[in-house]
């Protein structure tokens, strides 16, 4: 900022003023240029105090907001658990007498919730044995979601996209006791929509 005037100074400059004018200008200019750079001051204060503040609304935002989307991620898990789980139970049945009619069935009551994308029951070899979507029996599923769902030991959330959309998948393998050994039979596969729960979405085979 420009330097503070010292009296003496402006009667040096403009020596047709006397002492007293030249005096109480100077004090003027001083008391102006004082204020000026208090307020200054008190405007930076004031925008740092600002930015402070938004940055602190900011961080409760983002706080907030990623709270709620775990929360929220935590509950559609629970939902889509339950539903493999069920598709499962009917599953293991329909793998070991050959009757797909009544996997099928569940899979309808599956499919007619609007958020649920897809369910499907795979053999042990990865072959679609019960689909929403008929056209899929019989289908040999090679892309990484199904490879990822035939290796895993227990359930397995994975995430995915279909069009616009978001999945949310929940796999899990089907197990059944022969005498003393415990064999994977096939494997439950049910997906729900994280974008448009209201809204059905239905695979085609050429997905």
């Amino acid at each position: 900022g420009p330097a503070p005037v010292h009296y003496g100074r402006l009667s040096r400059i403009l020596p047709f003023l006397n002492r007293e004018t030249a005096e109480r200008i100077e004090t003027n200019i001083l008391e102006v240029y004082v204020k000026a750079t208090s307020m200054s001051i008190r405007y930076k204060i004031a925008a740092a105090l600002v930015a402070v503040l938004c940055l602190a609304i900011a961080s409760l935002g983002i706080v907030s907001f990623n709270q709620q989307a775990k929360v929220l991620e935590e509950e559609m898990k629970k939902r889509v658990e339950g539903l493999v789980r069920q598709l499962a139970a009917a599953g293991k049945t329909g793998l070991l007498t050959k009757d797909e009619l009544a996997v099928f069935a569940v899979l309808k009551d599956v499919k007619d919730l609007p958020e649920v994308a897809f369910g499907m029951v795979l053999d042990s070899k990865g072959i679609v044995f019960a689909h929403n979507n008929q056209s899929w029996k019989g289908l040999s599923l090679t892309d990484d979601a199904a490879q990822r769902a035939l290796a895993a030991e227990d359930i397995l959330f994975q995430h995915s996209v279909s069009g616009a959309s978001r999945i949310l998948e929940a796999s899990l393998p089907i197990a059944s006791k022969f005498g003393k050994k415990t064999l994977r039979v096939g494997t439950a596969r049910v997906g729900i929509s994280q974008d448009a729960p209201g809204k059905p979405i239905l695979f085609s085979a050429a997905d």
